[in-house]
């Protein structure tokens, strides 16, 4: 299943992958395959990802615990 439900609140605040990409540091691709579940994010990017897309903590801690 990956990261993909975490990364909904993209679409929700108007960003597009390569603005969340860009922000977080990776390349458009590789958050592309985050997005669609082929890969995890490594944590600091899981970080930057909680604080970009206000993702809940709940479920970060519970990605977290499964991935890491």
């Amino acid at each position: 299943m990956g990261f993909t439900l975490r990364l909904i609140n993209r679409a929700k605040k108007g960003l597009s992958q390569q603005a969340v990409a860009d922000a977080i540091g990776v390349t458009l691709k590789s958050y592309q395959y985050y997005e669609a579940g082929d890969r995890n994010p490594k944590y600091d990017k899981v970080k930057k990802l909680v604080e970009l897309l206000d993702i809940d903590l709940v479920i970060v801690q519970s990605f977290l615990i499964q991935h890491y």
